[in-house]
């Protein structure tokens, strides 16, 4: 589901906290209020144009993480709005358009979610990396970034992820 929090304007530089705290507002709002409700499910905190966290388009892109509520732990993105940091998160990627990032990150967020759902509790190879990092912004090659055609027959820009099967680790 899609819900939009008005209740009180975003701050312009949200902290972690700020961002945690959504989530668990998130949650609520969905009525997933025991732990076990949100084993399984993530909260994507997208924000707007110009509210962007510190660090956003310099030293990430996007990132998840999680917190621990009343409601058990809860995982969250934190999903900026990818287009402000133009080529820094993907735009015009691998010559995949100016909005490549925005599916690009969104992504491979996602994909570290489902594997790693609360950071550094699920899967991490050798060097502490998730499945994401592991393929992010190759441009040529195995694992280069590239269009998908969904079943929308609307085509996408991905990345791609690890796979130990095809890696024979």
């Amino acid at each position: 589901g899609v819900w939009y929090d008005s209740a009180f304007a975003a701050p312009a530089r949200p902290k972690q906290s700020d961002l945690a705290a959504e989530a668990v507002k998130a949650a609520s709002h969905f009525g997933n209020t025991a732990a076990g409700s949100n084993a399984n499910i993530q909260y994507v905190i997208a924000t707007a144009s110009g509210n962007n966290s510190t660090g956003f388009g310099s030293q990430y892109c996007a990132y998840h993480s999680s917190t621990s509520s009343t409601s058990g732990y809860v995982a969250y993105t934190n999903l900026p709005y990818i287009t402000d940091a133009g080529g820094s998160c993907g735009a015009n990627f691998n010559n995949l358009g100016f909005n490549a990032g925005i599916t690009i990150v969104s992504g491979h967020e996602m994909a570290e979610t489902i594997t790693d759902q609360f950071p550094n509790g699920g899967w991490l190879d050798g060097q502490g990396e998730e499945n994401g990092d592991k393929c992010a912004w190759i441009r040529s090659g195995q694992g280069a970034s590239a269009y998908v055609t969904l079943t929308d027959n609307n085509q996408y820009p991905v990345q791609s992820l690890w796979s130990n099967a095809f890696a024979s680790a």
